[in-house]
């Protein structure tokens, strides 16, 4: 992620940047309102972007795996509101008389969070397009960089002069932890734990950068990077005092999990201390995630402190019957209040009154889309991370930044086990745009050599 002075402004991607914190600021734009407009915001910037770029060599990506696969999910999503009736359409729709009965449970809310997830697909595109050439992926990164900086400053000042507020309103819950501008904690857990992992990546440049024999480390390398070290000292604290423990432990899982993707590139040209470095690196992170979601016995003996408590193990007894109920349907992207409704009993009624999430990001789009589609949402994404990953292992260049955007989405997808910071449009919106970064540098031809 080179910071070296050289790096001409950009007022498009600042633009974008600036209004991915835009949305943090809004509470994470988590209105319905909100939600459509920014939206509606994703969709016009992609078009920008096309219409600012007319005539320059367009970025040549492989999209057709991960196109497909989202495909799949919009066809799903659609056909889950058309008045298909009985068979298809759910049960419940037989209590309501002359309604154009559907398999999704709000057909409203189905059509809204197909057009916000339009819009993230518009914004993997432009971190993709931005991705594409070198010049626009250090330039995006680094104002997202300087865009946390900014952000974490005035979290802590916040939370500092105001506990118990977010500007000016008193916070419903949690209010001894730092949220941010987040009602809900664990988000912003998940937001520090992102730009930590990022910018702590990027750290490691000097030390990944391929080096000729006897040539030394210069004291510039690790100057230029001063706004990847500043970001570090205050989202680590941040995270810290949000006292996230899926926040904290997916931020340790991450960049495990980047430091043994750095290692296997270099062990890729048969380097025996790279090699054992991925693989202990991999094997540290597999215990993160175990002790994540079953750490029950080992946090007993470590004073009482389990990540998992067991209200997230009881959400996923109480939404597996419902589950089994409508498992290759599911009740409708949006759905949530429908199916948490129906999912109620007099045992787990006072847990499930007060939700808006199911607390699991995998569970949640299993409840909404039924296995299919959550399969292809999950496998558009996965072969979205295993491409980047190969690429950016053949990269002569950004190699770090790719690896960067590899640990964020490793945060997404630990603390996504036990919390719902994905349902955040503003956290939604910030993961397209990071994957698209991470896959335009990883899949952008080869065009020479440069640093990392």
């Amino acid at each position: 992620m080179p910071n070296d002075g050289r790096l001409k402004a950009d007022p498009f991607a600042l633009a974008v940047v600036g209004l991915l914190f835009a949305e943090h600021l809004l509470f994470g734009a988590n209105r319905a309102d909100l939600g459509l407009l920014f939206a509606v915001l994703h969709l016009l910037i992609l078009a920008g972007l096309v219409a600012f770029t007319r005539g320059a060599q367009p970025p040549r990506l492989p999209l057709a795996w991960p196109g497909a696969l989202l495909g799949v999910v919009f066809a799903l999503g659609v056909i889950s509101v058309l008045p298909l009736g009985p068979p298809l359409a759910h049960p419940l729709w037989s209590y309501v008389p002359g309604s154009p009965a559907s398999i999704s449970l709000d057909p409203a809310g189905t059509r809204l969070e197909l057009i916000k997830l339009a819009g993230y697909a518009a914004l993997f595109l432009v971190g993709a397009g931005f991705g594409a050439r070198r010049e626009g992926a250090e330039r995006l990164a680094a104002y997202i960089v300087y865009g946390g900086i900014l952000y974490c400053a005035w979290a802590f000042m916040a939370w500092v002069t105001s506990p118990n507020a977010i500007f000016g309103v008193p916070r419903p819950y949690g209010t001894d932890r730092l949220a941010g501008s987040f009602l809900s904690v664990n988000t912003a857990g998940t937001l520090f734990a992102s730009l930590a992992v990022m910018s702590l990546v990027a750290l490691l440049r000097p030390f990944a950068r391929a080096r000729s024999p006897g040539e030394r480390r210069r004291l510039e390398d690790f100057t230029a990077l001063w706004p990847q070290g500043l970001l570090l000292l205050l989202a680590l604290p941040c995270l810290l005092l949000s006292a996230s423990r899926g926040g904290l432990i997916s931020f340790v899982a991450a960049t495990l999990i980047s430091i043994g993707c750095l290692a296997w590139i270099k062990s890729s040209q048969r380097s025996l201390s790279g090699g054992f470095i991925a693989v202990v690196s991999l094997l540290l992170f597999a215990s993160s995630v175990v002790f994540l979601v079953s750490g029950e016995h080992t946090a007993a003996r470590l004073g009482q402190i389990d990540p998992v408590n067991n209200d997230r193990l009881q959400l996923v007894a109480a939404y597996w019957p419902t589950v089994k109920a409508s498992p290759w349907l599911g009740y409708g992207l949006g759905a949530f209040k429908s199916f948490n409704y129906i999912s109620m009993t007099v045992q787990n009624g006072v847990l499930l009154a007060f939700l808006g999430a199911a607390h699991n990001v995998y569970l949640q789009w299993l409840l909404q889309m039924g296995a299919p589609g959550a399969l292809a949402m999950f496998g558009c994404v996965g072969a979205v991370l295993v491409a980047t990953a190969r690429g950016a292992a053949r990269r002569a260049s950004q190699q770090t930044l790719a690896v960067s955007c590899l640990g964020v989405a490793a945060v997404f997808a630990v603390h996504g086990l036990v919390d719902y910071a994905l349902e955040a449009p503003s956290m939604a919106a910030f993961f397209s745009l990071i994957l698209g970064l991470g896959y335009g540098i990883a899949e952008r031809p080869a065009g020479g050599r440069s640093r990392r």
